[in-house]
This record gives structure tokens, sequence and C-alpha cells, in this order.
């Protein structure tokens, strides 16, 4: 939407902190200095983004192109990197997975997410995820022809639970790589999915127990 691209050409990313002493008061404190800013996003943890970061969102897209072409920012003696939200989508748009992710929406808020898990699986394994008191759901697929052919029902409208229609749509662009940097909690599994291996021997008949050892003058060939 206009306010999310708003927001996003007003933001900047930055990373180069360590998790261990970074917390949101003391990086809203420090940008501060830099400009008036609306928020401070912390993310400790991210599938795709090897180290801890924070969006940095400001007053005015001049504030940010500034503080974003700065040289040199240090914080707590950590040399920060910063670039803004857009430069930070352009390097992340090769890495992240596509066609993999949709967004249900129209969903009534008293829907069993059960249900919606098991008509979704038919089209192959999946995470679902839905945020309780909102009439949206994401669906993540392990591979993109799975994704399609969901897809295709919910645009012919044949997808139905709990007597309401369902419709939704493929996340692509930045919505997409905001999902995977901020919101995905696992990575699309490649190849079938199985259960794990019981590496437990089977203990047969014919062998002994160890605390049943044989006497110790008794000698192979020999009887006392």
């Amino acid at each position: 939407t206009e306010t999310e691209q708003s927001i996003d050409k007003r933001s900047i990313y930055v990373s180069g902190f360590s998790r261990y002493y970074a917390d949101q008061k003391s990086l809203e404190v420090f940008f501060e200095g830099f400009g008036n800013i609306v928020s401070v996003r912390l993310h400790n943890r991210s599938l795709f983004v090897d180290e801890p970061f924070c969006f940095v969102e400001f007053q005015t897209e001049e504030e940010a192109n500034k503080i974003s072409t700065s040289k040199s920012i240090k914080w707590r003696g950590y040399q920060l990197t910063v670039c803004t939200k857009d430069q930070f989508y352009d390097k992340m748009e090769p890495v992240i997975p596509h066609k993999l992710v949709i967004t249900l929406c129209n969903l009534p808020l008293d829907i069993d997410w059960r249900q919606v898990k098991t008509v979704f699986n038919v089209y192959g394994s999946h995470y679902c995820s839905i945020i309780s008191g909102t009439t949206r759901a994401t669906i993540q697929y392990n591979n993109s022809s799975c994704a399609m052919k969901a897809l295709l029902q919910l645009t012919n409208n044949a997808i139905i639970i709990q007597g309401y229609q369902i419709s939704g749509y493929l996340i692509q662009g930045k919505e997409e790589i905001k999902y995977w940097t901020t919101t995905a909690r696992n990575k699309p599994r490649e190849g079938p999915i199985s259960k794990p291996k019981n590496n437990k021997k089977k203990t047969t008949q014919h062998q002994q127990p160890l605390t049943q050892l044989p006497p110790s003058n008794l000698i192979e060939g020999q009887h006392t």
C-alpha cells in the first residue's frame, strides 16, 4: 500500500551490533541523535539474516537518507552497517525462496485452524499460521508447484471452509521479502517429509543381558 511504501522510504536497515547488548530502548536513544524517530523494530532471529538487525523509521525520508549515507557509525564500540530499507530488500531478493507463500483472506474469526490445515494439505505439505482475532492466515508450502495448485483453487473460488468461501493471493515483491526475513519461522523443506528413524537396537531372545554374565570359572570347551 501507499502507506507501507512511505514507511519503507523513511526507514533504514541496521546490523553489526551484538545481540547480547542490544535492546529496544538503548537503540531508540542512540538513533534519536540522528533525527526524529517513529519506531525501532529489533529482530534477534531471522531465517535468512545471520545476525541481529533492526529497522529504524524516521519522520522524514530526508532523515533516513542522511544516516544511510554516513560512512562510519559506531554504537557501543560496534561498527554498524546501515542502508535504506529498499537497499536491504534488493540485497535479500535473490536470497529468499519465491512463490511458496499464500495469504488467505476473509476467514471467519472463529475458524478452526485444523480445518484450514486439512484442506490445504491436499495440495502438499505446508506450514499454516493463523493470527488469532484476524481474518487472514498464511500458508507456506515447500515447493512452488504445491502453492500454484492451491492458488488455482482459490482463484476458481473452489475452497469453502465452515461454509465460507475462502479467497487468497500469492505474496510477491517486498511483501514476500518481509515474510521471509521477519515473520517466517521455518525454512521450506526439500524432498518428502519422513518420520525420524528409530535407531534403538532391538534385543533378540538369544542375547543375554549384560547383567547375566557366566561364572568366571566357565571357560569355552571346559566344564568344572
